[in-house]
């Protein structure tokens, strides 16, 4: 068995400039969801749902990010 002393610890962090580079990037992030019409043979798709549409997002060291998933489909 490995002890935790014989492990390496890594700063991802030491070489990164706050002031210009965030952790986490998005541009231009789309999330459609596809609205389909069915028949008895075939399926195609009518409309789309944009749940998100050209969002960009900048995370950088020390803040937090909150994501909240809402799930309105009733079966």
């Amino acid at each position: 068995m490995t002890s935790l002393e014989e492990y390496e610890t890594i700063d991802l962090f030491s070489n990164w400039d706050q002031k210009t580079q965030s952790i986490l990037t998005l541009d231009n992030l789309k999330k459609w969801f596809p609205v389909s019409q069915q028949s008895i043979l075939f399926s195609r798709v009518v409309a789309n749902i944009k749940a998100v549409d050209g969002v960009n997002l900048f995370l950088n060291k020390g803040e937090t990010l909150g994501l909240v998933w809402v799930n309105t489909r009733c079966i």
